[in-house]
């Protein structure tokens, strides 16, 4: 017989919410196939190429925090951030961001003192979550730190800062989820009120049993597990690809607490393995199966 679903006292939970620079509204990720991760990734410093301006291209990831916000909701502070440097030189520079389920272009300008690169670059403008770059970009230290503001400043939140380090990306179906992830908590809260009303799903060791990256899964593997157990399981799938999560759920955890993952991307479709796709066709199965349990019950 399904188990019943574990409640956390608000008490104990950690708030989180909508937060902005992409933050839209929950997308199927929670259960379906994907639409198109405070500790920071395991980085490795981009090999410079040759040329001017050369030794800052790359990728730069790590923690987007909150630098202002309102109070009217609870907030996810923190969203992991990747800032791609794609070109350089003359006193341009272009690039792009991934974060939140969006992935934003960017342009600007630069100038070099003591060998560190002054950057102020904007978004095209053309999305409410759109904002303006400033930051310093370290060759030295193969760093990329400072804040960036919102073009809306009715989005709940208006600032943030950050200091990436240079980083390197490379699917591997092996990457793991760690032990750490038992006993946190996933929900889908956006407001002070909704928090105060509901609990959240508990990660078990169920989630991380099976790697549905490397190993066919059965039947038996997950008919008797949680539906957030199923759920985090199978976007470990798209989170080896780099996917960057709209959904809030999924994002929390990804973003806080793998400290493999990179966004890299907001599509995955076309780099899924065939082993892939068979095991989130089977997870998607049997998460249907626990909502509706979950909803008869009154959970």
């Amino acid at each position: 017989m399904k188990r019943t679903i574990l409640l956390l006292s608000v008490c104990t939970l950690v708030i989180i919410g909508i937060s902005s620079c992409g933050n839209q509204a929950t997308s199927p990720e929670s259960l379906t196939a994907v639409d198109s991760t405070t500790t920071d990734s395991v980085v490795t410093a981009e090999v410079p190429k040759s040329g001017p301006g050369a030794d800052v291209l790359g990728i730069y990831a790590g923690a987007f925090n909150a630098a202002e916000v309102k109070k009217s909701r609870a907030y996810h502070y923190m969203n992991k951030i990747n800032v791609s440097i794609d070109s350089i030189g003359d006193g341009k520079i272009k690039g792009h961001s991934v974060v939140a389920g969006n992935n934003r272009p960017f342009s600007g300008t630069y100038e070099v003192k003591n060998n560190v690169y002054i950057v102020q670059a904007s978004e095209p403008g053309d999305d409410k979550y759109d904002g303006k770059f400033s930051f310093t970009l370290d060759p030295a230290l193969h760093v990329a730190e400072g804040t960036w503001e919102a073009n809306n400043k009715k989005l709940e939140v208006v600032k943030r800062s950050y200091k990436l380090n240079a980083a390197t990306f490379a699917y591997d179906a092996n990457n793991a989820l760690s032990p750490s992830l038992i006993g946190n908590f996933i929900s889908d809260w956006q407001s002070i009120s909704q928090l105060e009303e509901e609990g959240g799903e508990l990660i078990t060791s169920d989630a991380m049993k099976i790697n549905p990256s490397v190993t066919k899964l059965k039947t038996e593997d997950v008919e008797n597990m949680y539906k957030g157990d199923l759920e985090v399981m199978r976007n470990s799938i798209y989170a080896r690809h780099g996917y960057s999560f709209k959904n809030r759920r999924m994002r929390y955890i990804f973003d806080n607490s793998v400290d493999w993952y990179i966004p890299v991307t907001t599509n995955v479709q076309n780099d899924l393995t065939a082993l892939e796709k068979e095991n989130i066709a089977l997870i998607k199965r049997y998460e249907e199966h626990a909502e509706n349990y979950y909803d008869s019950y009154g959970r």
